[in-house]
């Protein structure tokens, strides 16, 4: 019985210590300042640059203060050899943040090379990227596979189907644009896709929408999402199949892998083609095909 009542007693006390609250320190590294570069050059269109500064960890940014970290004063240059275009600072219509530096001469093309250079700060930035070829997608459908919450309408996501071509590392990026409804296109939920298991292959897969600003930053909006990301009877949907080389895929990666926002939660150092001290960010190139669905 004293040898029972033993094992019973100490059964108790691992049960109460292994149950005690334990401090936690978390060792955070120091705030170092940081110029965070997010541009790009799409076939077909000027290039777009948006320059920003760092904020800490634990410090708060949201719509009313974004503004304050826009970086406005820098001389931005985008070269493709020949012509050097200095970028002009305008309003960045619909757009996280509202302003950005836009090129004036060159316009993108698919299979070239393009340099970008920012000076500010008294420092030099530069990054180099490629604008790829785009082979477009065979075909794009709608198919119901859930029900809206609140109309009762059949919802449901776009498939695709695409033909891979046989050399591996064809990566891309999508985005879409409910026509009449999205004032800009937004990245599509698992935007980022490789050809690492599907090389040479036909193949079909689906796309459904993400969260929009509003229902990102605006509460009563964000609060129930009644479409649950799907497409809904009645809409145009325009789908913007991007190429991208591989150093912009793998930045887009890592910020998903960083999207969790709390200490506690698996990260990675985001990758990054910025050059030169405090610079940090992406400079990718886009060769751009869009295709258009309507949902009956």
């Amino acid at each position: 019985m004293k040898k029972f009542m033993h094992h019973i007693l100490m059964i108790l006390a691992f049960a109460l210590t292994g149950g005690c609250e334990s401090e936690i320190d978390l060792d955070i590294d120091a705030f170092e300042d940081r110029i965070v570069v997010e541009g790009y050059i799409t076939s077909g269109q000027y290039a777009r640059v948006s320059l920003t500064r760092n904020v800490g960890f634990f410090d708060p940014i949201d719509l009313t203060n974004v503004e304050d970290f826009i970086i406005e004063d820098a001389i931005v240059v985008i070269t493709d050899g020949t012509i050097r275009d200095t970028c002009i600072f305008d309003l960045n219509e619909g757009y996280l943040p509202p302003v950005a530096y836009f090129g004036q001469e060159i316009i993108g093309q698919e299979n070239r090379r393009y340099d970008l250079e920012v000076y500010v700060d008294g420092k030099v930035l530069t990054a180099t990227t490629l604008i790829p070829r785009v082979q477009p997608l065979d075909s794009l459908w709608w198919f119901p596979d859930a029900v809206h919450l609140e109309t009762g309408d059949s919802i449901g996501p776009i498939y695709y189907q695409f033909s891979d071509p046989d050399t591996l590392g064809n990566n891309h990026r999508l985005a879409y644009q409910r026509i009449g409804i999205d004032d800009i296109p937004y990245a599509t939920s698992g935007a980022t896709r490789t050809d690492r298991l599907v090389n040479g292959l036909t193949y079909e897969s689906t796309v459904y929408r993400s969260r929009t600003y509003a229902e990102r930053y605006d509460s009563s909006v964000s609060e129930e999402i009644p479409d649950q990301f799907r497409f809904v009877p009645g809409q145009t949907v325009a789908l913007y199949w991007n190429a991208i080389d591989p150093v912009t895929y793998e930045f887009w990666q890592s910020t998903r892998n960083n999207e969790a926002s709390d200490a506690f939660s698996p990260s990675q150092n985001l990758a990054s083609n910025i050059q030169g001290e405090g610079g940090i960010g992406i400079w990718g190139g886009y060769a751009e095909s869009i295709d258009t669905v309507y949902i009956p």
